[in-house]
């Protein structure tokens, strides 16, 4: 994932892939690890998002690749954040516990703040089992 946010991807695949490896994980063992680099990574891929949102002058276009974006931006958030991942996150010690929750929950209100920037549409309601956003 790292690699493809140095090349620049298109931050909605980026979003996909993590969504999708992370529910893979989980459904399998998740891990410390697992939990601290999608974080970290969450704030990298956020970042992409908005400089290549920002330099597209389609308004449809920007507003569909920030819904894919934070769609699946948002169901990496709701794996992390589901009973499953729980008990992972209390391995943690509790500094790098409140920093990755703290920051997790920071990056998806930034991802909702980021759909909300570009959308043409007067409402839009993404809806999450462990975490939810209205715009």
């Amino acid at each position: 994932m790292r690699s493809a946010i140095q090349r620049g991807d298109p931050a909605e695949q980026i979003s996909t892939r993590m969504a999708a490896d992370l529910g893979s994980t989980l459904n399998r063992q998740l891990y410390g690890g697992d939990i601290t680099g999608s974080v970290t990574l969450s704030n990298d891929v956020l970042q992409l998002a908005r400089t290549q949102y920002t330099a597209l002058t389609d308004r449809n276009e920007r507003q569909t690749r920030a819904t894919n974006f934070t769609e699946s931006f948002g169901s990496s958030g709701d794996y992390l954040l589901s009973p499953k991942a729980l008990p992972v996150w209390e391995e943690l010690s509790t500094l790098v516990r409140i920093d990755h929750a703290s920051t997790l929950m920071s990056s998806l209100e930034q991802s909702a703040i980021l759909l909300a920037d570009y959308t043409i549409d007067n409402q839009k309601k993404l809806q999450y089992k462990n975490w939810g956003e209205r715009l």
